[in-house]
């Protein structure tokens, strides 16, 4: 192994973790390094320090991002609002030397995601007892679990006719 490329990769440790973090891929960063995507991949392999790095850079993110999602997520399905300012006319007085700018504020309204509302919904309510969980479609749900149902009650059938025989 080369140590000036195992160097490059030592020197740049924080910034490899910086860089996942900030969602590069490792094209991105092999090539920000200067070293090849063989070089990258073996490292990768071969070297814990640079597994290490993605581990950590991927703990990282998922303290970040995750949270961050949840929260636009969460925007969508409720609705929100959105105020931007706008910059209507400047307007320059000669006598006094000062500019007068006329702002426009704008409200947007963004309505509640129904889609998103209903996905969350699945997902907050996985983990709860069967009949407290959010089923996007009930009626297909039920049929399932009769089928189901009936499987257990064919295969138990089966068993009891194969004893006998």
């Amino acid at each position: 192994m080369s140590y000036a490329k195992l160097k490059i990769i030592e020197d740049n440790y924080e910034n490899i973790i910086s860089w996942l973090v900030d969602g590069w891929s490792y094209t991105q960063i092999y090539k920000a390094l200067d070293i090849s995507k063989a070089t990258w991949y073996k490292y990768l392999k071969e070297r814990g320090m640079l597994t290490a790095a993605v581990a950590e850079a991927r703990e990282k993110r998922m303290k970040t991002v995750v949270p961050q999602l949840k929260e636009v997520l969460l925007n969508a399905a409720l609705g929100y609002t959105l105020e931007n300012a706008e910059v209507v006319e400047v307007d320059k007085q000669s006598e006094e030397g000062k500019t007068f700018v006329s702002v426009k504020r704008i409200t947007k309204k963004i309505p509640p995601n129904p889609d998103v509302a209903e996905r969350l919904l699945e997902q907050y309510t996985k983990d709860l007892p069967k009949k407290q969980r959010y089923v996007r479609d009930p009626h297909n749900m039920n049929l399932k679990e009769k089928r189901l149902d009936m499987e257990r009650k064919a295969a138990k059938m089966k068993a009891e006719k194969d004893q006998f025989y």
